[in-house]
């Protein structure tokens, strides 16, 4: 279960709701705990294998013995936690569903496509003719995943989308009525991501790691895992540090390139780090107590994913720790913090924003880094990005707010209960 998601039902049991969440263990030893007025009921998180039968079996058997000794009046899934077939025993309780989407199928078949322009080809070009097999296999993938996928709106009855594009991909691909959806998007703890608390933190890390007080310090954070796109972030990174004309302005400040992360690439960032000691750094897996400090350590967050997400949860901490940010110009993420066709963000917002870069194109993200980074190197450009940080705090932290996203959900789970009853 993600951390917001343990937030939120903290925050919705404060309100007087009475919370059962279904999770996995992660080798705790009791198979049923209260935390925070939340009761967990775990799961094993080892045999049997995540999403088998057997696994969602042993979840709805744990379901099933609770619903005999009490009426739920609303169940709630992330990203559709159980397939839809195994819904089909609460239609006859008219028990109502409410289902959050982080992604879906269709979104996984979108990502193989993009990863496929970006690994199946040179990544520093446009991808050429592709054989005809691969393209009937991606275009057969998406058709798959949208088959299955299409089948859930007859199960739940009130969709969430962390998103605009998710909310416009239910009802223009899904069919979802648009009474059915509802845009909320996920929560940031602003007690600790904050312009207000950054600075003690910052400096405390940076001395920490040995980084000087004046570095520019450029960061990703982030699985370390192809879709989160390190290995454009470190081929930029490297590319950029061979040329001399990068990091030798007049009155230059020192360049740290630093990955924050864990995942199958993890060879790949520390052989980028041996390779460059002192401007690139290898942190590994950083705390989670840790992340607001790193965030606000950092001058620029680069955000290279190469797949369409959700919502982007160090994109958000960011933006409440008014950091500068650059990130591929992908959907969810232009959705957020530019202008929408529902007007949700000012207009004006669009040319103050974060840096946006083609996805995929290492050209595009070199260009980025280094214009910040020339702007960085000057007086004038280090007040513009604080004052561009500081903007973007204001316009879209009170989206991500906890209790603006706990309010959502408790308006919403009302409204679903009533619907039923009076239906």
């Amino acid at each position: 279960m993600e951390v917001v998601s343990f937030d939120r039902w903290r925050g919705l049991a404060a309100l007087g709701h009475d919370i059962h969440v279904i999770t996995t263990a992660h080798n705790r030893a009791n198979s049923s705990e209260k935390i925070a007025g939340v009761q967990f009921h775990f799961s094993p998180s080892g045999p049997p294998a995540r999403y088998s039968d057997e696994f969602y079996n042993h979840a709805l058997r744990i379901f099933a013995d609770l619903s005999a000794e009490k009426r739920f009046d609303l169940v709630h899934m992330d990203s559709g936690a159980v397939p839809a077939d195994r819904l089909k025993h609460l239609r006859p309780q008219g028990i109502p569903t409410v289902v959050t989407w982080h992604g879906n199928s269709f979104d996984i078949a979108r990502n193989a496509f993009n990863l496929a322009i970006a690994t199946d080809t040179s990544p520093y070009d446009h991808p050429g003719d592709w054989p005809k097999a691969r393209e009937d296999a991606l275009a057969q993938d998406i058709v798959t995943a949208y088959k299955a996928t299409y089948s859930y709106r007859h199960q739940f009855d009130h969709h969430v989308a962390i998103n605009d594009r998710a909310s416009a991909d239910l009802h223009s691909i899904y069919r979802v009525p648009r009474s059915n959806i509802h845009a909320i998007f996920n929560p940031i703890d602003g007690t600790k991501f904050s312009p207000s608390n950054r600075n003690k933190p910052a400096t405390d890390f940076r001395s920490a790691h040995h980084i000087p007080a004046d570095a520019i310090l450029i960061g990703f954070v982030g699985r370390l895992i192809p879709e989160k796109g390190i290995r454009f972030f470190l081929d930029a990174a490297q590319r950029l540090l061979g040329d001399t004309t990068f990091s030798s302005a007049a009155s230059p400040r020192k360049i740290i390139f630093v990955v924050a992360g864990h995942g199958d690439l993890n060879d790949l960032a520390r052989k980028a780090a041996e390779a460059h000691p002192g401007k690139i750094m290898n942190l590994g897996r950083v705390p989670r107590t840790q992340i607001p400090a790193l965030v606000a350590a950092l001058d620029l967050l680069v955000d290279p994913s190469v797949h369409y997400h959700g919502l982007n949860t160090v994109l958000l901490e960011a933006t409440c720790s008014a950091t500068d940010i650059l990130a591929a110009d992908i959907e969810s993420v232009a959705s957020v913090w530019r202008p929408t066709v529902s007007g949700t963000m000012e207009p004006s917002s669009q040319s103050r924003s974060i840096g946006l870069f083609a996805m995929a194109d290492i050209h595009a993200l070199e260009r980025a880094i280094r214009s910040r980074v020339a702007d960085l190197q000057r007086s004038e450009g280090v007040a513009a990005a604080q004052a561009r940080a500081k903007d973007n705090y204001r316009r879209y932290c009170p989206l991500f707010g906890m209790n603006t996203n706990v309010a959502s959900y408790h308006r919403l789970f009302l409204h679903a209960v009533a619907r039923v009853k009076d239906s």
